[in-house]
């Protein structure tokens, strides 16, 4: 199978390289130009479309997409791309979401009738030793997608935490703050004052127990209009690094998630049963 896999955004490199891994068996060619991968899909059997962002200036660049393949688009924030792209999404062969409980909402809600895949962000190929007993809440810290005013009273003075994340705004600061008082009071608990290199970040998180996100839902979108929900119709950053450092998720609204299901060779075989075997069969006039 020739497969092609277009990121013209740069936001989401990691999803590139998870969906690289798991076509790895096939011939895949990696697209960061539009018209690129317009002019080679006549060549190709399937195209991943990774980001469309619901914005004019960027919808426009679909607005006369003539498939020469199939094509999946991955849908990152439900409620906004259905009600900002609903007709550039009809053109596309199928959709892909990177949670199961998101295409779940899909299907509920009655949004799309064609086909829908799974296809997760990150894999998950090593357990990393938990060096130390520290507890993380990563990313940055800003208001609208975390509140951290749930973790005060979780806290005790056995447990060494780590806020790994740049603060942002009047809100960070605030959480700042509220981290040095509880440093006085015994509580032991990292902080960062400006970015966090990525080095360091990679370490923390390779080394600790848990990674913990105090959800803040419903959040906005990305074009900040309409709202999102976490775990339903869209993720967060703290679950894929969950899933890739092996460690145990914990958060404030019941999501499940285990990193022991995002194996490679398990969607490996998700890709060759449930996507291009349904190719296969399409191009036979079946």
């Amino acid at each position: 199978m020739e497969i092609g896999i277009l990121e013209y955004q740069n936001f989401h490199s990691e999803y590139t390289n998870s969906l690289k891994q798991i076509c790895e068996d096939h011939n895949v060619n990696i697209f960061n130009d539009i018209q690129k991968a317009k002019e080679t899909m006549g060549s190709l059997d399937l195209l991943f479309v990774n980001t469309i962002r619901p914005l004019p200036w960027d919808m426009l660049n679909w607005i006369t997409f003539k498939p020469k393949c199939k094509t999946i688009l991955t849908i990152h924030e439900v409620n906004t791309d259905f009600k900002t792209m609903k007709q550039i999404i009809k053109k596309f062969d199928a959709i892909s979401v990177p949670l199961q409980q998101m295409k779940d909402y899909i299907i509920e809600k009655k949004l799309y009738h064609k086909q829908i895949y799974t296809f997760p962000f990150m894999l998950h190929e090593k357990v990393y030793p938990n060096k130390n007993k520290m507890i993380v809440v990563p990313g940055k810290i800003e208001k609208f997608r975390r509140n951290y005013d749930t973790l005060w009273n979780k806290m005790n003075k056995s447990d060494y935490w780590c806020f790994l994340g740049q603060p942002i705004g009047n809100y960070g600061q605030v959480v700042l703050k509220l981290c040095e008082k509880m440093r006085e009071l015994g509580y032991s608990i990292k902080t960062f004052d400006d970015f966090v290199p990525n080095d360091i970040y990679d370490d923390i998180l390779k080394n600790c127990k848990s990674i913990v996100s105090p959800l803040r839902t419903p959040t906005k979108g990305y074009n900040k209009i309409f709202n999102e929900y976490y775990g339903k119709t869209k993720a967060c950053g703290a679950m894929f690094e969950s899933v890739k450092y092996g460690k145990k998720f914990v958060n404030n609204l019941d999501l499940k998630l285990d990193y022991k299901n995002f194996l490679l060779k398990d969607w490996k075989k998700y890709l060759e049963k449930e996507v291009l075997e349904e190719i296969k069969w399409s191009k036979k006039g079946y």
